[in-house]
């Protein structure tokens, strides 16, 4: 089992095609798909079991206090990966933010040692980083008053 977690980790960080994860593991492609759906649950049970897996959504600002005790820092990032171009022009249009290639983007909370505690939405590119930001976190609301936060 131990030899498989790379197999599985190496997936979630660089989502390669099977027929590439199957060479670098030495199976057939078939089987890397195969491995794939049945060790992904896995993982993802071993994450939420130990507590590692970053929260979604926060309801009040104690939640987020009993997320992060002790905690005095808190940093907020937007981050931005490619996503492939729609076929159909309408959906195009809703993910494209005016640059060729149409992008995702998602609200990271992370502490400071890089450990990810939250975990916003995926939405479009075009969405502003702030508006997500008091998507996930209205300023209605006094989130972390105890906290320093740094937003990027």
């Amino acid at each position: 089992m131990a030899e498989q977690v790379p197999f599985v980790l190496s997936y979630d960080k660089t989502y390669p095609p099977c027929d590439v994860r199957g060479h670098q593991f030495a199976m057939a492609r078939s089987k890397a798909h195969e491995h794939l759906h049945k060790l992904s649950p896995m993982l993802d049970d071993t994450l939420v079991h130990l507590a590692l897996m970053p929260y979604r959504a926060w309801a009040t600002p104690e939640e987020v206090k009993a997320a992060v005790p002790g905690v005095d820092r808190l940093l907020i990032k937007a981050t931005e990966r490619a996503s492939h171009r729609a076929t159909d022009e309408a959906k195009h249009r809703e993910h494209s933010r005016g640059k060729k290639q149409p992008t995702l983007k998602n609200t990271v909370m992370v502490l400071p040692d890089q450990f990810i505690v939250f975990l916003g939405r995926t939405l479009s590119g075009h969405h502003h980083d702030y508006l997500r930001l008091k998507q996930a976190l209205p300023p209605a609301v006094a989130w972390c008053t105890a906290s320093n936060m740094r937003v990027d």
